[in-house]
Protein backbone atom coordinates (compact mmCIF):
# COMPACT_ATOMS: atom_id res chain seq x y z
CA UNK A 1 0.00 0.00 0.00
CA UNK A 2 1.36 3.61 -0.93
CA UNK A 3 -0.17 6.01 1.54
CA UNK A 4 0.35 9.51 -0.19
CA UNK A 5 -0.10 11.85 2.96
CA UNK A 6 2.00 12.59 5.81
CA UNK A 7 1.07 11.27 9.13
CA UNK A 8 1.65 12.65 12.35
CA UNK A 9 2.07 9.76 15.60
CA UNK A 10 1.08 11.53 18.73
CA UNK A 11 1.89 9.46 21.94
CA UNK A 12 4.44 10.01 25.08
CA UNK A 13 5.87 6.36 25.30
CA UNK A 14 8.89 6.58 22.91
CA UNK A 15 8.29 2.59 22.50
CA UNK A 16 4.37 3.06 21.23
CA UNK A 17 5.72 5.97 18.80
CA UNK A 18 8.60 3.23 17.50
CA UNK A 19 5.87 0.50 17.11
CA UNK A 20 3.35 2.64 15.34
CA UNK A 21 6.47 4.26 13.15
CA UNK A 22 7.38 0.34 12.31
CA UNK A 23 3.89 -0.72 11.65
CA UNK A 24 3.65 2.65 8.80
CA UNK A 25 7.24 1.70 7.64
CA UNK A 26 5.76 -2.31 7.01
CA UNK A 27 3.01 -0.96 5.13
CA UNK A 28 5.37 1.38 3.14
CA UNK A 29 4.48 4.87 4.47
CA UNK A 30 7.60 6.89 5.13
CA UNK A 31 6.18 10.65 5.28
CA UNK A 32 5.76 10.31 9.61
CA UNK A 33 6.53 13.25 12.22
CA UNK A 34 6.07 12.38 15.88
CA UNK A 35 5.14 14.36 18.91
CA UNK A 36 5.23 13.85 22.30
CA UNK A 37 1.73 15.36 23.89
CA UNK A 38 -0.93 17.09 22.30
CA UNK A 39 0.48 20.58 22.91
CA UNK A 40 3.63 19.40 20.94
CA UNK A 41 1.54 17.88 18.24
CA UNK A 42 -0.58 20.91 17.95
CA UNK A 43 2.32 23.14 17.83
CA UNK A 44 3.62 20.86 15.06
CA UNK A 45 0.05 21.07 12.91
CA UNK A 46 0.37 24.95 13.49
CA UNK A 47 3.68 25.81 12.66
CA UNK A 48 4.99 22.96 10.19
CA UNK A 49 3.40 23.87 7.05
CA UNK A 50 3.03 20.38 6.53
CA UNK A 51 -0.61 19.07 5.31
CA UNK A 52 -0.95 16.29 7.52
CA UNK A 53 -3.57 13.88 6.20
CA UNK A 54 -3.52 11.13 9.30
CA UNK A 55 -3.60 11.67 12.88
CA UNK A 56 -2.43 8.17 14.67
CA UNK A 57 -3.23 9.91 18.36
CA UNK A 58 -2.55 8.29 22.43
CA UNK A 59 -5.38 9.52 24.81
CA UNK A 60 -3.50 9.81 27.84
CA UNK A 61 -0.63 12.14 27.87
CA UNK A 62 0.40 15.03 29.99
CA UNK A 63 0.06 18.63 29.17
CA UNK A 64 -2.50 17.58 26.54
CA UNK A 65 -4.26 14.70 26.63
CA UNK A 66 -6.30 13.27 23.69
CA UNK A 67 -9.40 14.20 24.08
CA UNK A 68 -8.63 17.79 24.71
CA UNK A 69 -7.06 17.82 21.88
CA UNK A 70 -10.10 16.78 19.43
CA UNK A 71 -10.93 20.10 20.74
CA UNK A 72 -8.50 21.77 19.64
CA UNK A 73 -8.37 20.19 15.64
CA UNK A 74 -11.86 21.22 15.60
CA UNK A 75 -10.84 24.88 16.39
CA UNK A 76 -8.47 24.59 13.85
CA UNK A 77 -10.46 22.81 11.50
CA UNK A 78 -8.43 19.79 10.53
CA UNK A 79 -9.78 18.15 7.83
CA UNK A 80 -7.90 15.26 7.41
CA UNK A 81 -8.45 11.27 9.13
CA UNK A 82 -7.70 10.42 13.08
CA UNK A 83 -6.97 7.27 14.42
CA UNK A 84 -7.07 6.52 18.20
CA UNK A 85 -4.81 4.43 19.71
CA UNK A 86 -4.55 3.71 23.04
CA UNK A 87 -4.12 1.55 26.07
CA UNK A 88 -7.03 3.04 27.74
CA UNK A 89 -10.21 0.73 28.49
CA UNK A 90 -11.98 0.05 25.68
CA UNK A 91 -15.20 2.32 26.45
CA UNK A 92 -13.04 5.23 27.14
CA UNK A 93 -11.75 4.73 23.20
CA UNK A 94 -15.16 4.98 22.25
CA UNK A 95 -15.95 8.05 24.16
CA UNK A 96 -13.03 10.37 23.02
CA UNK A 97 -14.38 8.84 19.17
CA UNK A 98 -17.86 9.88 19.57
CA UNK A 99 -16.57 13.11 21.08
CA UNK A 100 -14.25 13.30 17.77
CA UNK A 101 -16.92 12.91 14.99
CA UNK A 102 -19.62 15.46 17.58
CA UNK A 103 -16.77 17.50 16.80
CA UNK A 104 -16.38 16.86 13.02
CA UNK A 105 -13.27 15.61 13.16
CA UNK A 106 -12.93 12.57 10.68
CA UNK A 107 -12.26 9.66 13.36
CA UNK A 108 -12.04 6.62 10.64
CA UNK A 109 -11.18 4.14 13.89
CA UNK A 110 -9.94 3.39 16.97
CA UNK A 111 -7.75 0.55 18.12
CA UNK A 112 -6.43 -0.90 21.63
CA UNK A 113 -2.51 -1.19 22.17
CA UNK A 114 -1.10 -3.79 21.41
CA UNK A 115 -1.36 -2.24 17.71
CA UNK A 116 -3.55 -5.19 15.40
CA UNK A 117 -2.25 -4.77 11.48
CA UNK A 118 -4.60 -5.97 9.98
CA UNK A 119 -7.18 -3.45 11.50
CA UNK A 120 -4.56 -0.51 11.31
CA UNK A 121 -4.20 -1.71 7.48
CA UNK A 122 -7.89 -1.13 7.29
CA UNK A 123 -7.74 1.57 8.72
CA UNK A 124 -5.23 3.40 6.79
CA UNK A 125 -6.72 2.36 3.42
CA UNK A 126 -9.78 4.08 4.75
CA UNK A 127 -7.78 7.32 4.60
CA UNK A 128 -6.13 7.17 1.32
CA UNK A 129 -8.46 8.53 -1.24
CA UNK A 130 -9.42 11.52 1.71
CA UNK A 131 -8.36 14.78 0.25
CA UNK A 132 -5.07 15.32 2.30
CA UNK A 133 -5.71 18.95 4.43
CA UNK A 134 -3.81 21.81 2.24
CA UNK A 135 -2.33 23.45 5.47
CA UNK A 136 -3.24 23.04 8.66
CA UNK A 137 -1.83 26.24 10.08
CA UNK A 138 -4.72 28.94 11.74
Amino acid sequence: MIFPHPVLIIDDDPVHQFVIAGALNALDVSDQHTASDGEEGLNFLKNSGIPIGLIVLDLNMPKMDGQTFLGELKEIGYSGCVILCSGEPSVSIDIAGRLGQWFGINIVGALKKPLDMTVFSRMLNSCIDEEVPRSNAV
